[in-house]
């Protein structure tokens, strides 16, 4: 299993034993395992799912409700997982 979480300038793949970047512009490479992805860039979003077009896209799977107005897929992930805590993102 690999995990991505796309930014707005970044690709971050994370295995159980590795954990790198890329930019959205470099080549991304082979990978020979399931991929899901969270993302806030729909055209990486493009990219990815053309170089691996079996990706998963957990967006769906993720239920956080929230007034809050325009919280990426990535803030909603964090927020939903945690019990009794702030959350504090710089950027």
């Amino acid at each position: 299993m690999v995990l991505c979480d796309i930014g707005n300038t970044t690709f971050h793949f994370q295995t159980k034993n590795n954990d790198f970047k890329l930019f959205h512009y470099e080549t991304l490479p082979q990978i020979n395992k399931q991929i899901y992805f969270i993302s806030v860039n729909k055209n990486a979003t493009k990219k990815l799912l053309m170089y691996y077009p079996t990706a998963i896209n957990l967006e769906k799977y993720i239920k956080f409700d929230t007034q809050y107005k325009g919280i990426g897929i990535d803030r909603q992930l964090v927020c939903s997982n945690i019990i009794n805590a702030v959350v504090v993102d710089a950027g």
